[in-house]
């Protein structure tokens, strides 16, 4: 499920079909939703047999948390009419559902950096080196993508500016 939200969730951002296939975006929005909530409640059940122990489990079960709240909070303030606030809350929602994809970055990134002390460090023992770097992943596959989220909403927030303006404050300060 978190798989199809993955691949949905880009076409959702596209002014285009938005404003051109107001019935598609929202059959599309209501598939989304759905493999969100099928995908969320699943961590619930993968969290607590994780390798990864206590450390991994809580951060997955904190993303699905925020996955689910996300979602929610999207659908809430779209079924209110509340359409910027509810494009807020997709882009929170889609920054964690796409913590799949930094998820493996991560790992094979974190792996690679170990790899040179596999012997020294983990006296030779491979899975030793991977639930340690799957415990610092399951933070670092959802934390940085949600900073990202915040920082493009606060860039789509800010006012805009007139570039004649920029231009006059330019020559005058």
């Amino acid at each position: 499920a978190g798989g199809l939200a993955l691949l949905i969730g880009p076409f959702q951002f596209l002014t285009r079909i938005r404003d051109s296939k107001p019935m598609l975006h929202r059959w599309m929005g209501r598939l989304y939703l759905i493999c969100i909530l099928l995908g969320g409640l699943s961590a619930f059940v993968i969290a607590p047999g994780m390798i990864s122990g206590l450390v991994g489990e809580i951060g997955l079960i904190s993303l699905a948390t925020l996955w689910l709240w996300t979602a929610w909070n999207a659908y809430r303030n779209i079924r209110a009419g509340n359409i910027e606030i509810h494009r807020d809350w997709m882009t929170r929602n889609y920054a964690l559902t796409f913590a799949a994809v930094t998820l493996r970055l991560w790992l094979g990134i974190l792996i690679g950096t170990q790899v040179p002390f596999l012997e020294t460090k983990y006296a030779g023992d491979f899975d030793a080196l991977f639930v340690e770097v799957y415990r610092v992943v399951m933070w670092l596959s959802w934390v940085p993508n949600l900073i990202v989220a915040e920082m493009i909403i606060h860039r789509r927030r800010a006012p805009k500016k007139n570039v004649n303006t920029v231009q006059a404050q330019a020559q005058t300060g």
